[in-house]
């Protein structure tokens, strides 16, 4: 800490000797060197001190310093507005890191809340097709097969009895021709034993009975010929048809058991998904609570920064008045540093109350947790104070323009401000850095730089499986900034600048600005539009929780088909798993994901939706509010109707 103090020490060393030499000419001499000495101990011990309990000893025996003379006096209110914005620069510090945490654990809460609207999206979901299964489709249906198999018995009965008769006859028929063969053969017999003159009638009494079975055997033919051709295949038809039928009655009841199966599993797992969103909604609430008791502890350290910063501008109003042309600059730059540490002060409290105000706004929305009324409240309330603390801020920042203009560190720092203004005003600006702490301006974001993808900047692959394995090797490293830009290179879209990244990103700003222009007016976003308004904060904590979802997808079991295959992506969030198939293609040699799909990885363009026209409406719309065009909620709920159903529609 003792660099921070190498001004103050000078300026105390600067004018202790001049004091002193001019306090020897006084009557009151002895009195005024003993001032001098009190400010020149102060001065060693402030250049030595390395806590705030240091500065804070040093400040209390600053203020017990009397009876010197104006200078001195000057010298000495000039020191303790030096030390005293100094003890609320180390109050700064530790509120800044106390929002560390704070900040990660608003991660945590964005991604339990995210979690929980997917729990319960995946619950309802369920619950739409759970429940007792009513087809009256498949009843009807039913039915009339079960007539039709009726009817099909009826038919069969009747051809059934012709058939059975004909066999029957048919077997009555082959015996009687086997008798008479037998008589025949047995008349032969006898005749070759007989004397010639009875032998002919013999023969010719079996010849007669080989034809009266010829005949029989001609008419068997007769009707086996027709039972072949007419009477089994009508039969046989009929079977056919009742096995079918039957076969049909079979399917439709075992359809109807999976459908009720199905109807169970859906059911346990809409209650399991109940269960895990009120076990979700415990922890959100809990963590909430928890992060509210710890905003409203460090309101208390905000306090006591802004009432030494206070009391250090009070000091450093009086410090300049009977110092002359010296100590009336030192008082003007002490002023400012004051002035920009109170703008400071003013932007931390801003910033994190944004973020907790967006987080607060996103979980009252979710009308499937219990503590949302109070949210809400909570949302209203920090955004009340928020607009407070800004306005105050304002005046702190133009103060410093006002009080600074000439001053080195105002001009170095002007720009800033200015955007600091704008932000506080709720416009989207570049950067709002700290600006007593780092006056440079920030680089541009990588937002600003990304380019549109083109066909021409893919590389592919050889193979599929070569895909996977860079791919897979691509995830497991994954950056949110970089994620876009990895994987628009294997992906190939038919028309690549249609629908750029470029076009994305600048949607989020744009809705953010939309959300903005709202609350301006009092009224708020609904819809899909509003939940990406609740999610457009927190740049840094959405690229944690994007790049850990990220890690957590795999690809695996590839196919090919010529110029096209597929892979499975199984993706993990909140303690739920997921896998689709994804379209892949092969031009030139190389293998892509294919962009045109309706399947995708949804990391490179998202053709369903146009962001193109989609920012020109929602910039339009910006503009209706601001202008005045739109002025009642039911206005802008209209307005951003279409907009929310094209989102909804490729969701």
């Amino acid at each position: 800490m003792r660099f921070h103090f190498i001004r103050i020490a000078a300026l105390c060393l600067i004018a202790c000797p001049f004091l002193t030499t001019t306090g020897c000419d006084d009557a009151d001499a002895a009195n005024r060197l003993t001032v001098a000495n009190q400010l020149k101990a102060a001065a060693d011990l402030a250049f030595l001190a390395d806590s705030s309990a240091d500065l804070n000893k040093v400040s209390l025996s600053l203020q017990a310093i009397k009876g010197g003379t104006d200078k001195q006096m000057a010298t000495r209110d000039r020191l303790l507005a030096s030390i005293q914005m100094h003890e609320a620069v180390l109050k700064m510090g530790d509120i800044e890191k106390a929002e560390i945490g704070l900040r990660h654990d608003l991660v945590r809460l964005r991604a339990m809340a995210f979690a929980s609207e997917r729990l319960a999206t995946f619950s309802a979901a369920r619950e739409k097709v759970s429940g007792p299964v009513n087809t009256p489709q498949l009843n009807e249906r039913r039915e009339q097969i079960r007539s039709q198999i009726e009817q099909l018995r009826n038919q069969a009965n009747q051809i059934d009895a012709p058939v059975v008769e004909s066999v029957q006859s048919l077997q009555r028929s082959d015996e009687e021709v086997l008798k008479l063969h037998r008589q025949a053969n047995r008349l032969r017999e006898e005749a070759a034993m007989a004397d010639p003159v009875n032998r002919f009638d013999i023969i010719q009494q079996a010849i007669d009975l080989e034809r009266q079975a010829d005949r029989i055997e001609a008419e068997m033919m007769r009707r086996e010929l027709s039972l072949e051709l007419v009477q089994q295949p009508a039969k046989e038809m009929m079977d056919r048809s009742q096995a079918d039928l039957e076969g049909m009655l079979a399917e439709i009841d075992a359809a109807q058991d999976d459908l009720q199966t199905l109807s169970r599993q859906m059911a346990d797992s809409a209650a399991k998904g109940r269960a895990s969103l009120q076990e979700m909604d415990a922890k959100i609430t809990e963590l909430s609570n928890d992060m509210a008791d710890r905003y409203n502890d460090l309101q208390t350290d905000y306090q006591e920064a802004e009432k030494k910063l206070a009391s250090a501008a009070t000091y450093a109003r009086k410090g300049g008045k009977s110092d002359g042309r010296l100590g009336r600059e030192t008082q003007t730059r002490l002023k400012a540093q004051i002035q920009l540490a109170q703008a400071d002060l003013g932007l931390m409290q801003v910033r994190g109350l944004d973020e907790w105000i967006r987080i607060l706004n996103m979980l009252s929305m979710n009308d499937d947790l219990g503590n949302r009324d109070a949210w809400k409240l909570q949302a209203e309330e920090a955004t009340k104070r928020r607009d407070a603390i800004a306005e105050k801020t304002v005046k702190f920042i133009d103060q410093s323009l006002e009080s600074g203009a000439q001053s080195k560190l105002i001009n170095e720092t002007r720009t800033n401000m200015e955007a600091a203004k704008a932000f506080l005003a709720g416009e989207k600006v570049e950067s709002t850095k700290r600006m007593a702490i780092d006056p440079k301006r920030s680089a541009p974001s990588a937002r600003s730089t990304s380019s549109k993808p083109t066909s021409t900047d893919a590389t592919g692959y050889p193979s599929v499986d070569s895909l996977v394995s860079g791919i897979n090797m691509m995830l497991r490293n994954a950056q949110a900034s970089t994620i876009k830009q990895n994987m628009a290179k294997v992906t190939y879209f038919s028309d690549p600048a249609s629908n750029s990244i470029e076009d994305q990103e600048r949607f989020m700003d744009l809705v953010e600005k939309l959300d903005d222009a709202a609350k301006v007016k009092s009224l708020k976003l609904s819809g899909t539009l509003g939940m990406t308004a609740s999610l457009s904060g927190l740049s840094g904590g959405m690229d944690q929780m994007m790049t850990q979802i990220m890690k957590s997808v795999r690809l695996s079991n590839p196919t090919e088909n010529g110029d096209r295959g597929s892979v499975t992506v199984t993706s993990s969030f909140a303690g739920m798993e997921q896998s689709d198939s994804v379209a892949l293609i092969k031009v030139d040699g190389k293998w892509f994901i294919d962009g045109d799909s309706d399947s995708g990885l949804g990391l490179g363009n998202e053709p369903q939706i146009d962001f193109s026209s989609l920012n020109s409406s929602i910039e339009k719309i910006t503009n209706d509010i601001k202008l005045g065009k739109i002025k009642p909620q039911s206005e802008l709920d209209e307005a951003i109707k279409p907009l929310n159903e094209i989102l909804e529609s490729a969701q």
